[in-house]
């Protein structure tokens, strides 16, 4: 394209001429009706509705939530469909699916009900799957079998754990579940 061309806009065919860069094929309304839509809008476009959740379709974060321009999908579909959030509370899942943006899927609550909600459904991590555990299951049945037999210091030395750790352990303050 030149500039000063006269061409046809490809949304709604009027002519137009061409003079800079950023809209080159569309009118000028054309192109700020494309680039203003509402954000109900540019959230339903990215959605794949299914059965129960309404996965999203375009970029998420590394963690799996659903991505906007502006910050977490599911946020800004429960202010959408269900009003504005409170300062200090989080957006839940109900159906514990990152990408989903169903607001019939979405809670308000505290990190403390986040917290909660993600013990009670078995998504905490804890024992060995923990990032940083120096110990696994078996080292843990080592430790209270032989606490047992009197070897409690011998025991921290050798898993390289302090004692107030070993004691944890022996008390199941720490790795309770097992």
């Amino acid at each position: 394209m030149i500039r000063g061309e006269i061409i046809k806009c490809i949304s709604c065919g009027n002519p137009r001429r061409v003079y800079n860069k950023p809209f080159p094929d569309r009118c000028i309304t054309c192109y700020f009706k494309i680039h203003t839509r509402s954000i109900k809008e540019r959230l339903l476009e990215k959605v794949k509705k299914t059965n129960y959740c309404w996965n999203w379709t375009g970029r998420r974060c590394p963690k799996g939530y659903a991505l906007m321009s502006e910050g977490r999908a599911h946020r800004f579909s429960y202010s959408v469909f269900n009003g504005p959030i409170p300062r200090g509370l989080y957006v839940l899942h109900r159906c514990d699916n990152r990408a989903c943006v169903n607001p019939e899927h979405l809670f308000l609550g505290t990190q403390l009900d986040n917290m909660r909600d993600c013990k009670i459904k078995g998504r905490n991590v804890k024992g060995e799957k923990i990032w940083k555990a120096k110990l696994k299951e078996n080292d843990i049945f080592c430790i209270r079998n032989n606490y047992r037999l009197g070897e409690g210091r011998k025991m921290a030395d050798m898993y390289h754990i302090s004692t107030t750790h070993l004691y944890r352990i022996i008390r199941r303050d720490s790795w309770a579940h097992l």
